[in-house]
């Protein structure tokens, strides 16, 4: 019977251990930082396109025992996202327009002085430390000079894309007793009320305030009127169908 082949030699089969198709540590990072990959995402999108041979898709895991960071690896200084100690979740993320009309008001005048004041916790929560990582139209609108409202147009931009909203809630302990809240400062700061003032929120709709006289008039054709914001409906069912027939439904 002939003798079973080996695929390879004995020496060569002994004479690496198993994570010998790697490349070396430090010949990976020189590679990466002269190809010019800024990114955790970029070199995984870089490695899975090009493939370059002994590269691994992984390095912060085939280099376990000398990895320090995604930043010493590609000689950066992003702060990622699991690094940062006040870091925002993606879940918990503030819309773009909301923050910035609320750091407008702010007046820093650099993005240092945002920085410095984000790392003292003085920036509402929800605001990312690195916008231009976190949305991805931040340069399409701006940077950071629309971000921090350097110039009139900025601020002025800034306030005429916040959506207003139409809150409409219970009023007392009559559920068919309903008042209207117009809200245009932002879900973020709507929410911020609500846990300060809390109040039985029956339904929220996206405002337009072309189309407020027909929809006051429709509030008071089918309730009596109370105060300025506030009716007595005989059915609430109705109310909120014939509202969601002109407003859409707002779904946070």
């Amino acid at each position: 019977m002939a003798e079973k082949r080996q695929p390879f030699p004995k020496k060569i089969l002994t004479s690496k251990p198993m994570d010998w198709r790697w490349v070396e540590y430090e010949y990976c990072q020189y590679m990466t930082q002269k190809v010019g990959i800024k990114s955790a995402r970029q070199y995984r999108k870089w490695v899975r396109q090009y493939k370059p041979a002994g590269f691994p898709d992984k390095p912060e895991r085939t280099y376990s025992s000398c990895w320090v960071s995604w930043n010493d690896f590609l000689g950066g200084d992003n702060t990622y996202l699991a690094d940062h100690p006040m870091a925002v979740r993606k879940e918990d993320l503030m819309p773009y327009w909301e923050a910035v009309n609320m750091i407008q008001p702010l007046q820093f005048q650099t993005v240092e002085e945002y920085k410095e004041a984000f790392d003292a916790g003085q920036i509402p929560k929800g605001i990312p430390r690195y916008p231009h990582l976190r949305y991805t139209t931040f340069y399409n609108n701006g940077g950071y000079k629309n971000w921090l409202g350097k110039d009139i147009k900025h601020r002025v931009e800034a306030s005429k894309n916040i959506e207003p909203l139409l809150v409409l809630y219970q009023s007392g302990q009559q559920p068919n007793v309903l008042s209207v809240l117009i809200h245009a400062k932002g879900l973020t700061n709507l929410m911020a009320e609500l846990r300060e003032n809390p109040k039985h929120v029956v339904k929220i709709f996206h405002w337009y305030p072309d189309f407020a006289e027909h929809v006051f008039a429709m509030l008071d054709h089918l309730g009596i009127k109370q105060d300025e914001q506030t009716w007595l409906f005989n059915n609430v069912n109705e109310v909120l169908f014939e509202l969601s027939s002109v407003l859409e439904v707002f779904n946070p």
